[in-house]
């Protein structure tokens, strides 16, 4: 995201009662999927499905979700986005409520705050 006008990478990062947790799959499992849902403030819902092709812990893919959001968002041109979901650990890191431990982790964790 290098050379982006910072006027357009700003995200807020919120935590929503009420989010339906997602069926986890096995870590390390024959690949992964992912979705996010954008939803306009006139209510249009817009979901979007992608695989992962790298065998990859959940926290990974949950990662690599916020970072495609963030990237669709920057496309698609949206001015200002707030982010939900069910991960406590990538959110509490991303609002340096948690260190980020693993080392697998920090690149995406890095990644997501430019």
């Amino acid at each position: 995201m290098q050379g982006i006008d910072s006027k357009v990478t700003v995200h807020h990062l919120v935590i929503k009662s009420g989010v339906l947790p997602v069926k986890q799959a096995q870590p390390w499992s024959d690949g992964a999927g992912a979705g996010v849902v954008f939803v306009s403030p006139q209510r249009q819902v817009l979901p979007y499905a992608f695989t992962l092709g790298k065998k990859c812990s959940n926290n990974v893919i949950e990662y690599q979700a916020l970072i495609i959001s963030l990237q669709m968002t920057l496309e698609l041109r949206i001015p200002s986005l707030v982010v939900s979901g069910d991960s406590k650990l990538v959110i509490n890191q991303l609002l340096k409520d948690y260190e980020v431990k693993k080392e697998d982790l920090v690149p995406y964790f890095y990644y997501a705050n430019i």
